[in-house]
């Protein structure tokens, strides 16, 4: 079984675009964009260890929370399988 790293997402504006490492006291700072499948099931979109993130908007699909971190509204996290599908922009 393959095993996907987790990528912070953000727009190609925001601070954190082209670094290779972030801190959590850097992501503690930022608005998150998170989701819930149909069943209610979380989905990718906060740092898994980060302590009281703070929520900004909630999507249930992946496409629209992309939306949003393009819109530079907030970030998420994807795995790093789904990098080739990112939309310009994030």
């Amino acid at each position: 079984m393959l095993q996907a790293d987790l990528l912070v997402t953000v727009p190609d504006t925001h601070r954190f675009a082209g670094r290779v490492g972030i801190t959590m006291q850097d992501l503690a700072q930022e608005h998150w964009i998170t989701g819930d499948d149909a069943a209610g099931e979380p989905q990718f979109g906060v740092w898994p260890t980060l302590p009281d993130p703070h929520i900004a908007h909630a999507a249930r699909n992946g496409s629209t929370r992309l939306g949003l971190v393009t819109a530079d509204l907030g970030i998420t996290v994807i795995p790093d399988l789904a990098l080739p599908a990112l939309p310009t922009g994030a």
